[in-house]
């Protein structure tokens, strides 16, 4: 079990949704739980864990050889240090977004940051801007219809499909100046946005077709993207500085990295053994989730680093970069025979009164507490996106 498996579960979830839906906690947490119970069984015997990178990338996302460095001793959640509260918007109560010395009060349900922009979903589901100096500003009072915003690296463009418009509707919005610059006609909203390129290219995935289109801002076009290879409605792992990473085949394969041409062909390059992943603002590095747990890879070839999250317990949802050297991560420290569990009326763990914020640093993998149980509120989903 892995968390890579879980957002697939999740997207599969919201495919059938009319809101963005919460990912599947109870197999998140199994996850966390078997990379915990794994590296006890490592030790008890006496092997030393190694990572292993076995991906061959394009030239921006080029592996190194294999690594074999031993993955260090994750101290447990009471010897970790205490930091300072995370340096982009965060939530304090769950009825308050924290930014800089700005308080704003709202519904913290979803929060999405990339690049010094961060997008949260208001109460009634819809998509609201939070500025530098605090003021919010509402981009979509329907928000998106199934998944969530996706923010371009560079924290420039947001999109989303949506169905509340007169038809189905990708709404793309100028971040930098707070305005929806598109409304462009789709087939359908049943499907999500995996993300937007560096060239200001915004990648759909419809879930009943699997088709793969793209919006180009720059030159408002639609392209439908052709040669890609056989693959599920959530085989769009990660998108690139020009193009996709696809899981191959339905519903597994390897992940094949690609170039999309200004016409929307797929070009295909070297397979990698990286799936879904989150990268740095700066693209020099990932951070995602292995067998033995979340690394830092950087993406022109090297070392990976384990981030020394403590064991007990599991990550709740894949870390997210607060700035170009550290990653926050969202941790509940419950451990796999804990009889308190709280679960929700379809039966689901929640954890979000429960769930510790840390921040991991990129360059040793040692990580501390940025926030304490009760930042997310009691509304039983991971905040950060």
């Amino acid at each position: 079990m892995s968390l890579e498996t879980d957002l697939v579960d999740a997207l599969d979830r919201a495919a059938a949704a009319h809101r963005p839906g919460a990912p599947d906690l109870d197999r998140l947490r199994s996850g966390g739980r078997r990379r915990a119970r794994r590296r006890t069984t490592l030790r008890s015997v006496g092997v030393a864990a190694g990572l292993a990178v076995v991906a061959v990338l394009l030239p921006q996302l080029r592996a190194g050889g294999p690594s074999t460095a031993p993955e260090p001793a994750a101290p447990p959640l009471g010897e970790l240090p205490v930091g300072e509260p995370p340096g982009i918007p965060h939530c304090d109560g769950g009825r308050t977004i924290v930014s800089g010395a700005t308080r704003v009060s709202a519904w913290c349900d979803v929060l999405v940051s990339r690049g010094g922009s961060t997008l949260y979903l208001g109460d009634r589901r819809g998509v609201v801007l939070l500025r530098d100096e605090g003021v919010p500003v509402l981009l979509d009072r329907s928000g998106p219809e199934h998944w969530f915003p996706a923010v371009s690296n560079d924290g420039d463009w947001a999109a989303w499909l949506t169905s509340a418009q007169p038809e189905p509707t990708l709404v793309v919005v100028d971040l930098l100046r707070a305005t929806v610059v598109a409304e462009v006609p789709w087939d359908s909203a049943n499907g999500w946005v995996p993300g937007i390129d560096d060239l200001g290219r915004v990648y759909t995935v419809d879930f009943d077709t699997s088709e793969i289109r793209l919006y180009d801002i720059a030159t408002d076009r639609v392209r439908i993207v052709t040669g890609a290879p056989d693959h599920a409605a959530t085989g769009v792992r990660f998108v690139t500085a020009d193009g996709l990473g696809i899981l191959q085949g339905n519903p597994v394969g390897p992940v094949v990295v690609g170039q999309v041409a200004a016409d929307g062909r797929f070009s295909a390059g070297e397979e990698t053994s990286w799936d879904w992943v989150n990268w740095s603002p700066d693209r020099s590095r990932v951070v995602r989730d292995t067998e033995t747990g979340p690394v830092i890879s950087p993406a022109g070839g090297g070392r990976d680093v384990p981030l020394m999250v403590p064991e007990l317990g599991s990550i709740t949802w894949v870390p997210v970069w607060e700035d170009d050297d550290h990653v926050l991560v969202q941790y509940d420290p419950l451990t796999p025979n804990d009889p308190g569990l709280v679960s929700d009326t379809n039966g689901l763990e929640v954890p979000a009164g429960r769930t510790w914020l840390l921040r991991c640093s990129a360059d040793t993998g040692e990580c501390e507490i940025a926030l304490e149980p009760g930042w997310a509120g009691n509304f039983g989903f991971p905040t950060y996106r």
